[in-house]
């Protein structure tokens, strides 16, 4: 077990950089009150002025059809466009994102905020080796909230929250700038409901959990504020990406980096999750729609279309070859 004061002894004065959650992580702070953090602009109230998870009625198309002279910022866009989505019905009940799944040991014991990031980017065609965002991206400090605290190398590394990794996330957009249509949007209190609104569009989101699935061991005398949202530091934290869900079953879908790709009871992670205080984030893709992945509503007038049409008499039969994916 490591305490607070051997961390804070090993990033004041060895300068151990980064953090994250391994299968026995610890406390690693045993001072107590609030601490305050520097500012960032990545929080998504900060862009909006609202809570993530207040719906939007009107499209940011709608927004600037009606108000041509409202000029929105890339960030606002991307925080906006998300919120919209939550205005949406939950229209499929299982969607699953074809996401491999990667592990954080041995490189990385603590790195699960890392892995969790590299997968999402990967989504979108970054091509990220398991370490390359803990080796030369993540945004490390003194802060768990919008830093890393620690080192996601070594077993003693502590862990940050959504404001570390969307800055992480813009740290390596502004280096990569060929993937720069990559937007995080922090969805801090966000409804677990809402989250799968998201997935069943072809986003994948980054969420905060437990170890084991089991309920946050909270320090209630260590915690950060920052944006007027309290974050606690519970010794069990994980962060992991959800990448599917079905209504059915009962089960969310998880890339989780210790234990493997996992159906986890849905329920029960969504009380967990909100237990903690309802912490994810998101990449948003600004070149890629949120538009459904599979549309009943569609699915149904192809096949009506397909069932009423009838074949030319003059219609020769099409071969199998010529029916078959080119390459």
């Amino acid at each position: 077990m490591k305490k607070l004061a051997s961390i804070l002894l090993a990033v004041w004065v060895l300068g151990m950089l980064c953090a994250g959650c391994s299968a026995d992580r610890e406390t690693f702070r045993e001072d107590s009150g609030s601490v305050s953090s520097a500012d960032t602009a990545a929080d998504a109230e900060k862009m909006t002025g609202t809570s993530v998870d207040d719906e939007v009625s009107e499209s940011p198309a709608d927004v600037s059809s009606k108000t041509p002279e409202v000029s929105l910022s890339e960030e606002e866009l991307a925080a906006r466009t998300v919120k919209y989505i939550f205005s949406q019905p939950l229209v499929n009940s299982s969607t699953t994102l074809p996401i491999d799944w990667i592990s954080q040991y041995p490189e990385l014991p603590t790195g699960c905020e890392s892995i969790a990031l590299t997968s999402a980017l990967n989504y979108w065609g970054c091509q990220l080796g398991v370490t390359d965002i803990a080796d030369q991206y993540l945004i490390c400090g003194n802060s768990f909230v919008t830093s890393f605290a620690g080192d996601p190398h070594e077993w003693d590394g502590a862990g940050t929250y959504p404001p570390g990794l969307i800055l992480t996330t813009r740290n390596y957009t502004e280096q990569n700038p060929e993937h720069a249509q990559l937007e995080p949007v922090d969805l801090t209190g966000t409804s677990f409901h809402n989250l799968l609104k998201l997935i069943e569009r072809g986003c994948p989101v980054i969420v905060w959990g437990t170890l084991r699935m089991e309920h946050p061991k909270i320090d209630e005398e260590i915690f950060e504020e920052y944006n007027g949202i309290r974050y606690p530091w519970y010794e069990n934290e994980h962060c992991m990406l959800i990448i599917g869900y079905d209504l059915k079953q009962g089960t969310v879908t998880v890339n989780d980096s210790i234990y493997g790709q996992l159906d986890r009871d849905l329920e029960l992670f969504a009380e967990i999750y909100e237990e903690i205080g309802s912490f994810s984030m998101v990449v948003y893709n600004r070149s890629k729609p949120l538009t459904l992945l599979n549309d009943p509503a569609q699915q149904t007038s192809q096949s009506q279309s397909s069932t009423t049409s009838q074949p030319s008499q003059t219609s020769k039969p099409q071969s199998s070859r010529s029916q078959s994916p080119a390459g």
